[in-house]
């Protein structure tokens, strides 16, 4: 099942990163940093419910969907109706669950639709198209990717690593993949208008105003 989430979200075009229990879910977050969380209830020797608790730490606004099945008990999705920001029953069908990830996206943090705005860059989710001031940009996927992540972290420095887990889906990889498609993006958004993605030496990269604000 776990597959066949990441398989569906990926295809309404998402970035999904899996974890096969409670333990690897808590290692994953650091790395992959999601804007939310789908948990199953029983995840064998960390439950969902103690990683939801132990995440709310780290990621305290990623809103959390739990999934449960027949091995929890009444008690348990209880305690999920408690504290999370929705819950579905398996078996699940995959349109249904995308759509209620998009449904808590919205409501948790006034996602619009799947159109993403910085400045005058315009990215849209539903039909892969990319402008800057009113004018088209060609992406390849790749670049659409990362560009995407820029902007779901705009004005935040992010490091190359963290760019290797969400846009490569690789927590480790080569340094010089990342400074490649960076390169690549930043001289198609700089054609149109001033420089807004920066090399912050050491760290990482910032999609940020020329102002600098």
């Amino acid at each position: 099942m776990r597959g066949m989430v990441a398989d569906a979200l990926e295809r309404s075009g998402l970035v999904a990163r899996e974890a096969g229990g409670g333990e690897a879910a808590l290692r994953a977050l650091d790395e992959f940093r999601p804007d939310l969380v789908i948990l199953d209830l029983v995840l064998g020797s960390v439950s969902g419910l103690d990683v939801a608790d132990r995440l709310r730490g780290r990621l305290s606004a990623a809103p959390v969907i739990f999934v449960t099945g027949s091995a929890a008990t009444t008690e348990d999705k209880l305690s999920a109706l408690a504290i999370a920001d929705d819950v579905v029953t398996a078996p699940l069908a995959a349109p249904e669950l995308v759509a209620r990830v998009r449904a808590v996206l919205r409501r948790t943090r006034g996602d619009d639709g799947g159109v993403l705005r910085f400045e005058d860059v315009v990215l849209d989710d539903r039909t892969y198209e990319v402008s800057r001031a009113g004018q088209p940009i060609e992406l390849t996927r790749l670049e659409f990717e990362l560009l995407r992540f820029l902007m779901r972290n705009a004005r935040r420095v992010v490091s190359r690593s963290e760019i290797l887990a969400n846009v490569w889906r690789k927590p480790f990889g080569e340094p010089a993949l990342v400074e490649t498609y960076v390169g690549y993006l930043r001289r198609k958004l700089d054609a149109l208008g001033p420089p807004l993605l920066y090399t912050v030496r050491g760290v990482g990269y910032v999609l940020r105003s020329p102002t600098g604000r």
